[in-house]
């Protein structure tokens, strides 16, 4: 689970009008930007770990459960065995179920070389972000 940026979240406003600034304009924009930012990092750990929230939780390509460190080793060695990829993330969209959890989901396809053959992958991703301002961690 990622976390909301305390940027984001930090504001002046009514609640009602911030959830409804959050909804439609601030928010989705902002994880998108981090889901970018996560694309172009890559397999790079240090960069990472700045991104990927301590409470993490995620599903590897097993369906096995993975915790940050597990998550930073999978993203870094699927990054190893595909050169000369590049990233495109489309087909956003997004939900606010309560005004402190938003659940993002996208498609990712990633084209490269692996072992001198062109490949192209597809994926679907849901990513659940709680407000930390709410109690989350």
């Amino acid at each position: 689970m990622h976390q909301f940026s305390q940027t984001v979240l930090n504001s002046r406003l009514t609640p009602k009008s911030s959830i409804w600034i959050l909804r439609f304009r601030l928010l989705p924009k902002a994880l998108i930007a981090l889901d970018k930012e996560w694309a172009e990092a890559g397999g790079d750990a240090a960069k990472l770990d700045k991104i990927i929230g301590d409470s993490a939780l995620a599903i590897g390509p097993k369906g096995e459960a993975q915790d940050k460190q597990q998550l930073i080793a999978s993203n870094k060695a699927a990054s190893t065995d595909v050169t000369t990829a590049t990233y495109t993330a489309d087909e956003y969209k997004f939900d606010m179920p309560s005004s402190d959890v938003v659940v993002m989901t996208h498609r990712g396809t990633t084209k490269g070389m692996q072992n001198g053959t062109e490949v192209t992958e597809s994926h679907r991703s849901r990513t659940y972000f709680r407000s930390r301002m709410a109690g989350g961690r």
